[in-house]
């Protein structure tokens, strides 16, 4: 797996250097200036839901217990640790779960990681993949750290709960991009498909 620094590295020279090119009969997947916008209203539905979601959580008989009871100081301390182990070791293992369902644990010199200026990620896999594998992989890192938050609510008490439930919306809305895509692609383009990164052809 390689790791880079993704405002700074040419990602069109890995296009180019595998023949990734429109001569050859491959097609940019997405308008992102106008995908970005299209997504602005969808953006702010899920960031209501998921809000209110949280709250509906804080409003049960344990939270109310937690907040209650714990002292102001260790619960903005527990909110501090949690969005800093967030944005660095939850943010990397969502991009790493993508490549999950293309070589499963074998990372090797196809997977890219490249972290931005801002501290976000992306991922490339610079090989050809099926339409039916690019689903699976963008909804992974979804199912797989939901369920891993789900159970923390489930099993876990006070504010490490709390915690829990402050690391699922934001992996939730971390995964907001991964969800549009999915249903852009679910719905635009056939089963025989083939993609690139951010580039695709019909297979004949």
């Amino acid at each position: 797996m390689k790791i880079v620094k993704a405002y700074k590295y040419d990602i069109e020279s890995e296009y180019i250097k595998r023949g990734i090119t429109e001569e050859n009969g491959w097609v940019h997947a997405v308008n992102w200036e106008k995908f970005n916008k299209r997504k602005i209203i969808p953006n702010m539905a899920l960031t209501v839901m998921v809000f209110g979601f949280m709250v509906l959580l804080f409003m049960m008989d344990p939270f109310v217990a937690t907040f209650y009871d714990a002292d102001v100081f260790w619960l903005f301390f527990v909110i501090f640790c949690v969005s800093f182990l967030n944005v660095v070791v939850v943010v990397p293992l969502h991009e790493i779960l993508h490549f999950i369902p293309l070589v499963g644990f074998k990372l090797d010199d196809r997977c890219f990681i490249g972290f931005e200026r801002w501290g976000g990620a992306r991922m490339l896999y610079a090989d050809p993949i099926t339409r039916r594998q690019h689903l699976i992989s963008l909804i992974t890192p979804l199912v797989v750290l939901s369920l891993l938050f789900i159970a923390g609510i489930i099993f876990l008490t006070g504010l490490l709960q709390v915690g829990a439930v402050f690391s699922l919306g934001f992996h939730i809305m971390n995964c907001s991009t991964d969800i549009h895509v999915f249903f852009y692609y679910l719905k635009k383009f056939p089963k025989d498909t083939i993609f690139f990164g951010s580039r695709y052809r019909v297979s004949h």
